[in-house]
C-alpha cells in the first residue's frame, strides 16, 4: 500500500488469482490484467482515446478495435502517452527431470493448497461436475474442505454422461442436481449465450451453452461460487492431438504444444467461461489455474503426462494417490458439447434453416447485436 505508483502494478501483479485493476493517480491511470488471464480485459484506442472494458461490446459502441489486454501486463496512460509493461506474463517453464513419486507429492500439495485458497470462506459452492477425473478430484478436494459442496451436472434428454454422473457422485458420497434439458431450451439460450460471449463460434457457442445451464442452476440454488475443472487438459494433455503431437513430433513438441494451449488458454475458453457465469450471477473459481500449479505442471516432464498411450497420465496417479476412486480417475474424456448432446442440436438448428452452423451462429449474433441485447 506504500508502493510508489511506478510499482504499484508489480505489486499487483505479484497476487495470485483472477483479476483486473485500475488505479488513478492526479493525470495517471494504470491498468493491469492477472498474470493467467482469468479474467477477461480489452483495449481500444484511437488518436485521442484509450479504452478498457470487460466487454468488448462497451468499445464497440465507440467505435473502437477490442483488443485483448496481455495477462501479466500494465498499461498506464498520461499526457506523454502510453507505456506497456510486461511485469509478470506467463513464459515457458523449463521441465525437470522427476521420478513418479516426487511428480505425485509436489501435486498432491500443490493441487491441496490451489482449492483451499479458492474455498476458504465459503459456506457452500457449486462443482460442474461431468463424473470425470478433472471435476472428480476438484469435487473430492472440495468436499474434505468443510466447504457445502453441491454437484451440478447438465445434459440434453437421452444423454448418456448424464446416467454415469448419478454413479460418480455415489462414488464420492456427494449430493448431486442433475439437470436434464429439452432441445427447444438450447435454442432459447441461444441468444443470450451468443451475447455474453460476445462471439458466434461454434466451438465456444456449444462448450458456453452447458456451462451458462450450469451457472444458471448455481444460481437457483442459491449459491455464488461454481468450481470448475477448466486448465487440466491444457496442462496435462488431456486432449486427443496432444497424444498425436507425442506419438508423431516428440516430447520437447509436446512441451511448446502445451505452452502455447495454456497461453491461448485466456481468449480461447476463461473469457467465455468467465462471461457466462457472470450473466448468470455467479463468479467462476478454476483451481487447476492456480499460478503455483501452473508453474509446477509446466516443469513436469512429457513422459509422465503421458505414458502408454494413456493422457493425464500422472494428475490420474495423482488424484488415486488422493483417494479418488480409479472408476472417476480412469475414465475416458468426452468433450462437453458432445457429452451434453448441444454440438448435435446446433447442428440440427441450422441445418433446418438451411444454414450452415457458422452461418446460423452468426445469423442469431447479428440480430441479437442489433437489437442491443437479448
Amino acid at each position: 500500500l506504500h508502493a510508489s505508483f511506478e510499482d504499484l502494478g508489480r505489486l499487483l501483479l505479484g497476487w495470485d488469482g483472477a483479476y483486473a485493476f485500475t488505479a488513478l493517480k492526479e493525470d495517471l491511470i494504470m491498468v493491469g490484467r492477472d498474470p493467467l488471464g482469468l479474467k477477461p480485459l480489452y483495449y481500444g484506442s484511437s488518436r485521442d482515446l484509450w479504452a478498457l472494458s470487460s466487454e468488448k461490446k462497451a468499445l464497440w459502441a465507440l467505435g473502437l478495435e477490442a483488443e485483448p489486454f496481455p495477462p501479466g501486463y500494465t498499461l498506464t496512460v498520461g499526457p506523454e502517452g502510453a507505456r506497456w509493461e510486461a511485469v509478470r506474463p506467463l513464459r515457458r517453464v523449463p521441465t525437470r527431470p522427476m521420478k513418479v513419486e516426487q511428480a505425485v507429492s509436489l501435486l498432491s500439495n500443490c493441487l491441496e493448497e490451489a482449492v483451499v485458497e479458492r474455498v476458504q470462506g465459503l459456506h457452500a459452492c457449486a462443482l460442474g461436475f461431468s463424473g470425470g477425473l478433472d471435476s472428480g478430484l476438484l469435487a473430492s478436494l472440495a468436499a474434505s474442505c468443510g466447504v457445502d459442496l453441491q454437484l451440478i451436472s447438465v445434459g440434453l434428454e437421452g444423454s448418456r454422461e448424464l446416467e454415469w454422473v448419478g454413479e460418480a457422485a455415489k462414488l464420492l458420497g456427494l449430493r448431486l442436481h442433475r439437470c436434464v434439458y429439452q432441445p427447444r431450451q438450447v435454442e432459447e439460450c441461444l441468444p443470450e449465450v451468443l451475447w455474453a460471449i460476445e462471439a458466434d463460434d461454434p466451438l465456444k457457442a456449444s462448450i458456453a451453452i452447458p456451462i451458462y445451464w450450469t451457472a444458471c442452476e448455481a444460481k437457483s440454488l442459491g449459491l455464488d461460487w461454481l468450481l470448475a475443472g477448466q486448465g487440466a487438459d491444457e496442462l496435462f494433455a488431456g486432449y486427443h492431438r496432444h497424444l498425436r503431437v507425442y506419438r508423431e513430433r516428440g516430447a520437447e513438441a509436446l512441451v511448446r504444444v502445451l505452452f502455447e494451449d495454456v497461453a491461448k488458454s485466456p481468449e480461447e475458453n476463461f473469457a467465455r467461461d468467465e462471461k457466462v457465469c457472470a450473466s448468470a450471477g455467479v463468479e467462476l473459481l478454476l483451481p487447476y489455474m492456480d499460478w503455483s500449479l501452473v508453474q509446477l505442471a509446466l516443469s513436469i516432464p512429457p513422459e509422465l503426462k503421458i505414458r502408454g498411450g494413456v493422457r493425464k497420465w500422472i494428475l490420474r496417479q495423482t488424484a488415486k494417490r488422493l483417494g479418488l476412486p480409479s472408476e472417476i480417475a480412469d475414465r475416458e474424456k468426452k468433450a462437453v458439447q458432445y457429452a451434453t448432446g448441444v454440438y448435435g442440436v446446433l447442428r440440427r438448428l441450422a441445418k433446418a434453416r438451411g444454414l450452415k452452423l457458422r452461418e446460423y451462429l452468426h445469423q442469431v449474433f447479428v440480430e441479437v447485436s442489433e437489437a442491443g441485447g437479448p
